[in-house]
C-alpha cells in the first residue's frame, strides 16, 4: 500500500465514529436522512453519510455521490470517491477521471483507485498521463493504479517509470508491473534487482514482481541475490524463489539458514518446504536446535512438507527418526 493510501485510509477510518447516530434510524428513514446529511453544513456529518451510504452499495446513490465529488472539503470528496469505486457504476468514470488532478494528494490517489477498481479502460490514459506527468505522488498513484486495473499497455510506461527520479515511484512501478501478467517487463525488472546502486525498497519490488510473473529466466538472478549485503534483498529473494519451487535454489537456500537475520531464515526455510529437496532435511533439522519459536514452527511445517512424516518443533524427536531413516529415505528418493 502506497505512503497517501495509508494516510487515506486512516483519515476515512477516522470518521467512522459518526456512523452511529445515522445507523440508528429506522430502516425505511435511513436513506433520506442519509441524503439529507450529504447537505449537513458540517464536513464531518457529510464525510460520515458518505460512509453509511456505502454499506448499502446501492447505484441509487451514484448521483448524489458524484455531487459530492465537488464538495470543498477534501475529506467529503475522497469518502464520496471510495463509496464510488466500491459500487462501480460506470456513470462514476469521467467525473473521477476529473479528479486525478484534483489539488488534494488525498482526493488524486482515491481517484485513480477508484478508477482502477471499477475497471473501465477509459481510465488508462489519464492515468497514464498521470503518471509521466504528475507530481511524485501523483506518479506513486498512478503507478499502482495502473497495476490494479492490469491493462497490459500499462508495460511500457511503466518500466520507463523504473528510471523515474523518485525511488517511491520507482518502487510503486515495479509492483505494478508484477500484476500485469506479461512477461515483457521480465528483463528490465531483473535489471533492477541486479542492480546494488539501486534503493533496497525498489530491488525489494523488483524481486516481488518477478516472483508474480514466474518467469524461469529470474531464478538466476534471484539466487544470485541471496548473497546480497542487504537482509531485505536476501530475505526478498528467498520468498520470490519459494514460488519458483525450482530445485536450483536449494543449496543456496540450505545456505541462508544460517543468516543472521530473522527475516532472511524464515523465508529461506519456507522456500525449502515448498522446493522438497530431500538435500535439505538434515540441515532444517540441525536448525531446529538454534531457532527461536516462529522458526522452529516454520522449520517443523518445512520437514512435514519435504518428509511428509510430524514430529512437531522436537529437536530430539526429529533427530532420532532421521538417524534410523536417513538411507532409506535417501535411497526412496531417488
Amino acid at each position: 500500500m502506497s505512503i497517501v493510501s495509508r494516510k487515506v485510509t486512516f483519515i476515512v477510518g477516522l470518521i467512522a465514529f459518526f456512523l452511529v447516530p445515522f445507523t440508528a434510524y429506522p430502516q425505511e428513514n435511513v436513506s433520506g436522512k442519509l441524503l439529507k446529511h450529504l447537505k449537513d453544513e458540517n464536513p464531518t456529518i457529510r464525510t460520515a453519510a458518505i460512509e453509511a451510504l456505502m454499506e448499502d452499495k446501492d447505484v441509487k446513490f451514484t448521483e448524489p455521490l458524484i455531487e459530492a465529488l465537488s464538495d470543498e472539503d477534501e475529506g467529503v470528496r475522497t469518502a464520496a470517491i471510495y463509496a464510488l469505486g466500491d459500487m462501480g457504476d460506470y456513470r462514476a468514470v469521467e467525473p473521477l477521471i476529473g479528479l486525478l488532478s484534483d489539488e488534494s494528494s488525498y482526493v488524486s490517489w482515491a481517484a485513480a483507485s477508484a478508477l482502477a477498481r471499477i475497471g473501465d479502460k477509459r481510465a488508462f490514459e489519464p492515468l497514464v498521463k498521470m503518471l509521466t506527468e504528475g507530481d511524485e505522488y501523483e506518479k506513486e498513484s498512478a503507478a499502482e493504479a495502473l497495476g490494479y486495473l492490469g491493462d497490459k499497455r500499462a508495460a511500457d510506461p511503466l518500466i520507463k517509470a523504473l528510471k523515474d527520479a523518485s525511488e517511491i515511484v520507482r518502487a510503486e512501478a515495479a509492483s505494478a508491473l508484477g500484476e500485469l501478467g506479461d512477461i515483457k517487463p521480465v528483463d528490465p525488472l531483473i535489471e533492477v534487482l541486479s542492480d546494488k546502486e539501486e534503493a533496497s525498497n525498489v530491488r525489494y519490488s523488483a524481486a516481488y514482481a518477478l516472483s508474480m510473473l514466474g518467469d524461469l529466466k529470474a531464478v538466476e538472478p534471484l539466487i544470485a541475490a541471496l548473497e546480497d549485503e542487504s537482509a531485505d534483498i536476501r530475505g526478498a529473494a528467498a520468498s520470490a524463489l519459494e514460488e519458483f519451487a525450482d530445485p536450483r535454489a536449494a543449496q543456496p537456500l540450505i545456505k541462508l539458514l544460517e543468516d543472521k537475520e530473522p527475516f532472511t531464515r524464515y523465508n529461506a526455510i519456507s522456500a525449502l518446504g515448498r522446493i522438497g529437496d530431500q538435500a535439505a532435511v538434515e540441515p532444517l533439522i540441525a536448525a531446529l536446535k538454534d531457532e527461536d519459536e516462529d522458526g522452529r514452527w516454520a522449520i517443523s511445517y518445512a520437514l512435514e512438507e519435504i518428509t511428509a512424516r510430524s514430529f512437531g518443533e522436537s529437536y530430539q524427536k526429529w533427530s532420532d527418526w532421521w538417524k534410523i531413516n536417513k538411507k532409506d529415505f535417501l535411497r526412496n528418493a531417488e
